[in-house]
C-alpha cells in the first residue's frame, strides 16, 4: 500500500514521537517538582489512593495543595501512560496554571471549596 495510507502512517508516527518527547519532558519536570513541593512518599501515596471527596478534604484541611495533587497525578500519568500508550493529549501547562490560581485564591480568601460558577478573582 502506498499513497494516502503511507502518508497517514508517517504523520501518525510524527505525532507519536512528539507526544513521547512531551511525556518525557513533563515526567522529568514533575519528578523535580515533587522535590520542590516537598511531596513525601506518604503524601504521594495518600493523594493517588484518595477519592475526589477525600482530596477535597485534604485541600480544606491544608494537608495538600492543588499543585501538589496535580503534580502527583501528572507524574503518575507520565510514568504509567507512556508505557501503555494511554496519553493522547497533554495540557499540563493549563492544569498547572489553574492549580496555582486555585491555591492562591484559597490562600487569599480562606475559601475552602470553589464551585464551577465562583469567580477566580475575588
Amino acid at each position: 500500500m502506498g499513497g494516502k495510507h503511507s502518508q497517514h502512517q508517517a504523520y501518525a508516527q510524527v505525532v507519536r514521537t512528539q507526544r513521547d518527547e512531551d511525556i518525557t519532558k513533563w515526567h522529568k519536570l514533575m519528578a523535580q517538582r515533587r522535590k520542590d513541593l516537598n511531596i513525601s512518599q506518604q503524601l504521594e501515596q495518600q493523594i493517588y489512593l484518595s477519592t475526589a471527596h477525600e482530596l477535597a478534604q485534604m485541600l480544606n484541611q491544608g494537608q495538600a495543595t492543588s499543585r501538589q495533587i496535580l503534580t502527583v497525578f501528572a507524574y503518575r500519568a507520565t510514568t504509567v501512560a507512556k508505557h501503555f500508550n494511554y496519553i493522547t493529549e497533554l495540557d499540563f501547562e493549563a492544569a498547572d496554571t489553574a492549580a496555582i490560581a486555585c491555591d492562591e485564591h484559597r490562600k487569599r480568601t480562606g475559601k475552602k471549596n470553589m464551585g464551577l460558577t465562583d469567580p477566580w478573582d475575588s
